[in-house]
């Protein structure tokens, strides 16, 4: 399910309602069940593979920091771009 064309410009959590209907419904037609929640899960971690520009701005802060550090405020950006509209 992985698309790398996505456009660091969309909207994460769109983007991962998008992979996560888009999923269901190829489980539906072609497995005749619903995912299950570990493929779920997997399906949001691929939506996050590219990130977002807000998100690409938050990690791009960090001169010298743990990883861990720049992951958080990069998910951070991504869950608050639900908010502007």
């Amino acid at each position: 399910m992985s698309d790398d064309r996505t456009e660091p410009g969309e909207d994460m959590v769109k983007r991962a309602a998008a992979m996560m209907f888009s999923l269901r419904v190829e489980f539906n037609a072609t497995l005749e069940r619903d995912p299950t929640a570990e493929e779920y899960a997997r399906a949001m971690i691929e939506a996050m593979r590219q990130p977002t520009w807000p998100m690409m701005y938050a990690g791009s802060e960090f001169t010298e920091a743990d990883p861990g550090d720049i992951w958080r405020a990069m998910i951070d950006a991504a869950l608050k771009q639900e908010h502007v509209k």
